[in-house]
């Protein structure tokens, strides 16, 4: 990324995101191109890498074109970063005014909700790394630990890889691997 173009000059940019190409970078982008002539530009002269666009909408000074019409140019990576949040606000301002009357609004099934957010993926993680730990059953009838009596690390902690966690820790129960009290 350069912003040289607003603060030196779009032939500076252009140099800058040569060398950026140059030095490896897999994707550069030029702030505030503010013509599709300078768009096509960047896109023929900087050679190497791709190129991003950055289509903010209503303020930007880039002007707003359509995917196809970014991908003709040469772009390779569009972001329009407003379009999600802005139609996100749009449905919770008519969300309250629904609930606001009295209407509870049209919502996903709680099953699809999890599934778009990635819950039922991270539930799949949790069981792949999941610490089953066996309780003695005589130690339900011995006096908790009041942090002054050392028992073994067994009877007092569940490992978790790379980790212990243990009972009346004042640091919240965790413990770096490999540190000492």
């Amino acid at each position: 990324r350069t912003d040289a173009k607003q603060a030196v000059s779009f032939q500076e940019a252009l140099e800058r995101a040569q060398l950026f190409a140059d030095a490896g970078a897999d994707v550069v982008f030029i702030d505030a191109l503010e013509t599709e002539a300078e768009m096509r530009t960047f896109c023929s002269v900087v050679q190497g890498t791709h190129k991003m666009a950055n289509m903010l909408e209503g303020g930007g000074k880039t002007p707003i074109l359509k995917p196809e019409e970014l991908e003709a140019m040469g772009f390779k990576l569009v972001a329009y970063p407003l379009s999600l949040l802005g139609v996100s606000i749009r449905a919770m301002r008519e969300a309250l005014v629904d609930l606001k009357r009295g209407t509870i609004p049209n919502v996903p099934e709680f099953g699809d909700l999890q599934e778009v957010c990635g819950f039922n993926a991270y539930f799949a993680e949790e069981k792949r790394y999941a610490v089953h730990a066996s309780v003695d059953a005589s130690a339900e009838s011995r006096p908790r630990e009041t942090g002054t009596e050392k028992s073994s690390k067994a009877e007092r902690s569940v490992v978790e890889p790379d980790a212990v966690f243990e009972e009346g820790d004042p640091a919240g129960g965790y413990t770096e691997p490999g540190a000492t009290a």
